[in-house]
């Protein structure tokens, strides 16, 4: 008996280490992510302009590599809420929200603006980890340390939140916004996406490289998926299996 006590202390004891030592480790992560935000905040800080920069900001702290959008979702699900909007989100994500057309605006046919809320997330060897996305400015260009940025879509999905906010001070018709998921890994959100939810003839996706700059036209993705067989045969002699990598080279993905 009295070796079952002492092995239960010895336990609790364990228990209240690895507990402990899990609260320094959320308080290093909390401390981290907190100066990271207020670094970034320094680095836009004479962005313009402001509001788009602020919502790419709250893009920055929030993990949305695909397949992990729920968390991202669910925050501008509430900003759409909150401002009184009507918002649907489906099993996959996919966000409708409903915005209505300015006073004096509400002739005009609606139109649907579409970006996706996924990034590819990648990061250098050494780097900790991805979010929160540490911002570096260059002149007037914005790019990650060490990190993908984030700007596909994340621009067009800030532009989005900056309609949905109503503080825009854009004046415009009736709007559908959709903000989709798992583009980055196939279109996989927006084949998923019930399009009876939506209403309007036009639609304008907010996902280009260059600023200014509008292509007429339609976008689609095909995916290719070859098997072939191959035969096996067993081989005599001694082999030693070798993995190449290359690594380190320049480029990426936003």
């Amino acid at each position: 008996m009295k070796k079952i006590i002492t092995s239960m202390r010895i336990l609790a004891v364990v228990i209240f280490i690895c507990l402990a030592s899990l609260s320094v480790i959320g308080q290093g992560e909390a401390e981290r992510a907190k100066k990271i935000s207020e670094q970034n905040a320094e680095v836009v800080r004479n962005f313009e302009p402001k509001l788009l920069l602020e919502n790419f900001l709250t893009l920055t702290k929030i993990p949305r590599c695909s397949n992990d959008e729920a968390a991202v979702a669910d925050i501008i699900f509430d900003l759409a809420t909150s401002n009184g909007l009507v918002v649907v989100k489906d099993m996959s994500n996919n966000l409708v929200v409903y915005l209505p057309a300015t006073a004096g605006f509400e002739s005009l046919p609606s139109i649907c603006l579409q970006a996706h809320m996924d990034m590819v997330c990648d990061k250098n060897p050494g780097v900790e980890s991805i979010f929160p996305i540490k911002l570096i400015r260059n002149g007037d260009e914005l790019s990650a340390n060490g990190t993908t940025l984030g700007g596909d879509d994340g621009l067009g999905v800030a532009a989005l939140m900056s309609l949905i906010s109503g503080k825009s001070g854009i004046k415009h018709g009736p709007l559908e916004l959709v903000l989709t998921t798992r583009e980055e890994v196939g279109l996989e959100g927006v084949k998923a996406f019930n399009c009876s939810l939506l209403h309007s003839k036009k639609m304008f996706n907010l996902d280009f490289e260059k600023e200014g700059v509008l292509t007429i036209g339609c976008a689609g993705g095909g995916v290719m998926r070859l098997i072939m067989k191959t035969p096996m045969n067993d081989v005599a002699g001694v082999f030693y299996p070798y993995k190449i990598s290359l690594s380190g080279l320049n480029g990426g993905h936003s």
